[in-house]
């Protein structure tokens, strides 16, 4: 059963009746509910908390009936959906020895639904405790591996796969994620009781390798690598985006590169990783098919140019070739690479090539020529001082 529609997108609360198509019964109301969503096909999707209506749904299905529901009316509030349903309860009357001779499997009057019910901090907490109970269970264990054996039935059919990667991609289903993230990370209590989970976790030998495990799996799927770089590139493509993600890098990797243990660990582990040929080869690969997007050859030279004229950046530079000339070791290195490029023939006639594009380029050459007064009226600054 599909969610049902509605012409006015403001009336959220409707009332439905479900009634018997069985004969003898002339099709009379059986059930009188108020929802929202898809709260009204529940009692025929799965089986009803009304032990009666659910009985007599399986009768219906036992005979090759389908129970008729309608939606009988619209409700922009909860509380006019509420009296509306109190009202179609006391018309059709109750099936039950209290309340007469009625027709409706109700068991109550109406109007007391329990949308828009919150709990306590003191419920809320109760309920953590027996779910954690329960998951570290035998039951609860084996409730997983049954639960995870679904999903991965489920996710081996490409139908589904694809239609869940689409459901994905509806933009007001990533908005009300985005706002239930946004919730959630504003929670100190729930960022604590992540870390200590995620710790937990991670304690575990046999955790990290099925994890290990899982991420090769997914990395070595073509199809999914396709769909992550379709992703990033997205994502990189507003400008919003790319602000907060450097906003966000810069403060984070500035921060662990102040710790001298980190950065110690950190060399220690690129080194051993660029030695390897395998890594080698891939990041060659990379770089081969970032340079061939014409629109990531465009950002990285407008966000350079916008770097380069920054009086932070400048300095910084300043500070870190000042650096480098002073460690004789960092100078014989980088003399040894300059010889073994300028030995390179390929690399002289790419340099060749985007020195001849420049140099037809009238604001790089203006830019220069405004580089060349100004060293000129520096030095000559500098001898007017010596004089």
């Amino acid at each position: 059963m599909r969610r049902p529609r509605v012409a006015d997108r403001r009336k959220r609360f409707y009332v439905y009746v479900i009634r018997d198509p069985r004969l003898g019964n002339r099709n009379c109301p059986r059930y009188v509910g108020k929802g929202q969503r898809g709260r009204a096909f529940e009692h025929t999707r799965r089986t009803s908390h009304n032990i009666v209506l659910a009985r007599m749904i399986a009768k219906c299905r036992r005979l090759g009936l389908e129970p008729p529901l309608k939606i009988v009316a619209w409700f922009k509030t909860e509380q006019e959906a509420f009296l509306h349903e109190i009202k179609l309860i006391a018309r059709y009357g109750r099936l039950s020895r209290r309340a007469g001779t009625g027709t409706l499997y109700n068991l109550t009057n109406g109007g007391d639904g329990v949308s828009g019910f919150t709990l306590t901090n003191q419920q809320r907490s109760k309920h953590r405790k027996a779910i954690r109970r329960f998951r570290s269970s035998e039951q609860g264990k084996l409730a997983a591996q049954a639960h995870a054996k679904r999903l991965r039935a489920l996710f081996a059919d490409p139908k589904f796969k694809k239609r869940y990667i689409e459901s994905r991609a509806d933009p007001a289903f990533r908005k009300r994620m985005a706002a239930a993230i946004k919730r959630r990370e504003a929670d100190k209590e729930w960022r604590k009781r992540r870390a200590a989970m995620l710790r937990q976790r991670h304690a575990d030998p046999a955790y990290r390798k099925r994890l290990a495990a899982s991420l090769r799996r997914r990395n070595s799927d073509p199809v999914f690598l396709e769909m992550l770089r379709k992703a990033i590139k997205i994502r990189q493509a507003t400008p919003q985006y790319r602000k907060r993600h450097a906003e966000a890098t810069s403060k984070v990797m500035r921060a662990k590169w102040r710790d001298p243990v980190w950065r110690a660990q950190r060399v220690k582990e690129r080194l051993k990783l660029v030695a390897t040929q395998k890594f080698r080869k891939r990041l060659k690969a990379a770089i081969r098919r970032r340079e061939a997007d014409p629109e990531f050859r465009r950002r990285r030279a407008e966000g350079a140019r916008r770097r380069v004229f920054t009086p932070e950046y400048r300095r910084r530079m300043a500070e870190v070739a000042r650096a480098q000339s002073a460690n004789p070791k960092s100078r014989k290195q980088h003399r040894d690479g300059i010889r073994r490029r300028e030995a390179d023939p390929k690399f002289r006639k790419r340099r060749n090539a985007a020195v001849r594009r420049l140099r037809k380029d009238p604001e790089w050459r203006e830019r220069l020529m405004a580089g060349i007064r100004r060293r000129d009226a520096r030095l000559r600054a500098q001898k007017k001082g010596a004089a």
